[in-house]
């Protein structure tokens, strides 16, 4: 009996210690995540910036919607990305430490 005692104390003790692992990794994650975008270069193809000014979208908010933690991203065919925030979506590629913004669309 008293075995199984030692082994359920262990247990606890253990995972108090992955949880403030797993804490602190999420905090660093999220700076790793800022240092990256933050040397990132985004750039507009032509046929990106046509649909910003048709679509009377600034490139600064299309710049801040893929920076966000709001905006949520899937991948799509050819390697692509399609990041949106509910209200903008965005068709990328990355390649190195450049976003290539394909298109721009709002979403109704």
């Amino acid at each position: 009996m008293g075995f199984f005692i030692i082994i359920i104390i262990f247990t606890f003790i253990a995972a108090y210690f992955i949880n403030i692992f797993s804490l602190k990794d999420n905090k660093s994650f999220k700076k790793d995540k800022d240092e990256i975008f933050k040397n990132t270069e985004i750039i507009f193809l032509p046929h990106a910036i046509e649909r910003i000014i048709q679509r009377d979208i600034s490139q600064e908010e299309v710049k801040s919607m893929i920076l966000s933690q709001d905006s949520h991203a899937e991948s799509e065919k050819n390697g692509r990305v399609l990041i949106s925030n509910g209200e903008i979506s965005v068709i990328c590629k990355f390649e190195g430490k450049k976003i290539k913004v394909i298109t721009v669309y709002l979403n109704k």
